[in-house]
C-alpha cells in the first residue's frame, strides 16, 4: 500500500504513533529508497494546502507569501526509538536585510535524545555547517548572503534517536508503553528577529518551539499496526 501522506498548514509538526490494529502502511528497503520528487514538484502550488482549510480561510496562504514550505519523509524503526529522514525547505528571507546563515533547531538534542543532520545542501551546493548551543542548533553559512524576498531550497539527511522515558516536556518526545510521540523531531528553522536567530535552550517543562507559520507535506513509513495521528 502507499505511504501515508499528511499535508499540514500553519504552524509546527507533531506526530504521534498508537500501537494498535490500523490501516497498515508499506516500508520501503531504505530511508534511501524515498523519493521525495514523486510527491512534489512545484514548490509555489500551495493547492495541497488550500484544500484543507475551511472556506473562511482560504484567502489565508495569499497572506503568507514568503512562509516555508517544508517536505519532509521519515522511515521509523520497528522498535519506534529512531527515526531516518530527509528533508526539504524552502526559505524566504522575510527580513529587511541580507542573511549571512540560515540556522535550524535540533531539539531532540535537548529533550534526552539525539538529532543529527548530513549532506546538507542549499540550492544544491553543499554548505558549511556550525553547529552551536550544545549541539542542540546549526547553522548554515551561505556562500552569498541572502537578500531580502530571494528564496533558497535547502535539502538535508537526519537521523533521530528517541528517548525511552519522559523525561521533560510532559513526554511530547519519547517513546513509552510503544506509544512515539514526535514533538518537534525534525531540524526546524526558528524565528529570526533584531536580535537575531532564537537559539535558546528549551525550558524543561514547556513549549520548545519558537518558530514562524510554515506548511508541511509529511510522507512516513511506518510499522504495521501502528495507528497515525498528527497535529494540523
Amino acid at each position: 500500500m502507499k505511504p501515508a501522506l499528511s499535508n499540514m498548514l500553519l504552524g509546527f509538526l507533531s506526530v504521534f504513533l498508537l500501537s494498535g490494529c490500523g490501516t497498515l502502511f508499506g516500508r520501503p528497503n531504505s530511508p534511501q529508497d524515498l523519493d521525495m520528487n514523486e510527491i512534489w514538484s512545484d514548490w509555489d502550488d500551495r493547492t495541497v494546502f488550500a484544500n484543507g482549510l475551511i472556506s473562511s480561510e482560504q484567502e489565508t496562504l495569499k497572506q503568507l507569501p514568503g512562509a516555508s514550505t517544508y517536505h519532509i519523509e521519515i522511515w521509523i524503526a520497528e522498535n519506534l526509538a529512531s527515526l531516518k529522514g530527509k528533508e526539504e525547505v524552502q526559505f524566504t528571507n522575510q527580513e529587511s536585510n541580507a542573511l549571512d546563515s540560515v540556522c535550524f533547531q535540533l531539539y531532540p538534542n535537548q529533550l534526552g535524545g539525539k538529532n543529527t543532520v548530513s549532506d546538507v545542501t542549499v540550492d544544491g551546493e553543499i554548505v558549511q555547517l556550525e553547529y552551536m548551543e550544545e549541539d542542540s542548533a546549526v547553522c548554515l553559512h551561505l556562500s552569498s548572503p541572502l537578500e531580502p524576498k530571494k528564496k533558497i531550497i535547502i535539502q538535508m539527511n537526519f537521523e533521530v534517536d528517541v528517548p525511552t522515558e519522559g523525561g521533560g516536556n510532559y513526554g511530547l518526545f519519547a517513546v513509552i508503553d510503544n506509544i512515539l510521540a514526535l514533538d518537534g523531531f525534525y531540524p526546524m528553522i526558528p524565528a529570526y528577529d533584531d536580535q537575531g536567530w532564537h537559539l535558546d535552550p528549551v525550558s524543561y517543562m514547556g513549549d520548545s518551539v519558537f518558530s514562524d507559520i510554515a506548511s508541511y507535506t509529511v510522507e512516513i513509513e511506518l510499522p504495521q499496526n501502528q495507528v497515525l495521528a498528527s497535529t494540523g
